[in-house]
């Protein structure tokens, strides 16, 4: 089967700033079915994510462009082993002049419970950086009471080809 990333670019006003692409990424593959005949059909994992990509992208529409220039990427093939971030972020391609700043991973924001707030790296992560810090700092403003650590899952998702292979912060 192929395998596609598929990818939306708003560039951003900022003459100076447009030039840095703040990447956000879910991915829209699911397990299928089981060799029991049990389907997972995905719906947070990552049905979640990609449906936020969507409100995001609505929300982009209304607002107008930001400073800085928004990329959205829904990923092929995490759950077969990040092929399809893995394939960009070895081989990136941006229009002329724009270099990736940072990627937010959206993956399964159904899970957690209402005032829970999962995110990877945390402050134990060598991968922590000034976004997690951000996240944290607004993450109460948003309702969340407890911010809990998803370190765990660092190498199951996305966001950990574009940390290693390229080198941006991650969260």
């Amino acid at each position: 089967a192929v395998l596609e990333n598929v990818i939306g670019i708003w560039p951003g006003s900022d003459n100076r700033l447009k030039k840095e692409v703040i990447i956000l990424s879910a991915h829209y593959d699911h397990v299928g079915e089981g060799p029991d005949g049990a389907v997972f059909n995905g719906a947070d994992d990552n049905g979640s994510g990609t449906c936020g990509l969507m409100a995001i992208a609505e929300a982009l529409r209304e607002y107008g462009p930001m400073r800085r220039t928004v990329m959205l990427m829904w990923v092929s093939a995490e759950e077969r082993g990040l092929l399809g971030s893995a394939a960009w972020t070895k081989n990136p391609y941006l229009p002329k002049g724009l270099k990736p700043l940072c990627n937010i991973n959206i993956d399964m924001i159904g899970r957690n419970k209402g005032d829970e707030f999962l995110i990877t790296p945390t402050k134990s992560h060598p991968a922590y950086s000034a976004l997690t810090q951000v996240a944290e700092a607004n993450a109460r403003k948003e309702g969340f009471r407890k911010i809990k650590s998803a370190d765990a899952y660092w190498t199951r998702s996305d966001h950990a080809d574009f940390s290693e292979n390229l080198g941006v912060p991650v969260a």
